[in-house]
């Protein structure tokens, strides 16, 4: 079966092969890069390679803002100036330890489930200035927060 078709309901028609022709097109491909050698074949699919590493930079970035946001609990700066004297020890009390992971995630979800509604509502670049603007206001505050108001 080596006969191309046409498809008549595309502009200018859309030519098509056969499976068993792509099947030997893929094998042939697929015994040259694998003579290739790993540099050769970065070179050879660059997009492919870029693209990859900007698909993958969004769950690494998320799990290093969930381990971070959930560690920086316990380092003895935090504790200086949030954490409370509990039992002659410097502590945040587990009920503030809760809260600060849960906020986090409740963030996350509002943002998932209310973003897609907001950016059909009012636009894809309004949805994300208002994304950046609230971060931007919750890092402020966070920066000029001065602590504990027992300390």
């Amino acid at each position: 079966m080596t006969t191309d078709t046409v498809l008549p309901d595309t502009p200018g028609g859309l030519d098509v092969k056969p499976a068993d022709e792509h099947i030997e097109i893929s094998a042939t491909i697929d015994h040259e890069e694998s003579q290739m050698s790993m540099l050769q074949v970065f070179k050879a699919n660059p997009r492919v390679i870029l693209y990859s590493i900007i698909v993958n930079l969004g769950p690494i970035l998320y799990g290093y803002d969930v381990i971070v946001s959930g560690a920086i609990v316990a380092l003895p700066g935090f504790l200086a100036v949030y954490g409370a004297d509990i039992d002659g020890y410097t502590s945040i009390p587990a009920t503030w330890q809760a809260l600060w992971t849960a906020f986090v995630q409740l963030g996350i979800m509002i943002g998932a489930l209310s973003g897609g509604w907001i950016q059909d509502r009012f636009g894809r670049r309004l949805s994300f200035f208002l994304g950046g603007l609230i971060s931007a206001i919750g890092t402020l505050l966070t920066y000029t927060t001065h602590g504990n108001k027992d300390n």
